[in-house]
């Protein structure tokens, strides 16, 4: 599980399987979702979606 911290400096994801819901959009498999820092993001995930997460390597870009 993710707190807000890990989304302190970005935050990257890759849908493996399953689906992701980010307010009136959903994400499905293979989808590509980038976070910039300080963005607080409200996600649902759909049951045994699978992510690969990347978090605090956007810093320098902002």
């Amino acid at each position: 599980m993710l707190s807000v911290a890990d989304y302190k400096n970005g935050l990257e994801i890759l849908v493996l399987a399953g689906s992701v819901i980010d307010g009136d959009k959903t994400y499905t498999r293979l989808s590509w979702l980038r976070f910039a820092p300080h963005s607080l993001p409200h996600l649902q995930l759909a049951p045994r979606t699978q992510l690969w997460l990347r978090s605090g390597h956007l810093a320098d870009l902002s």
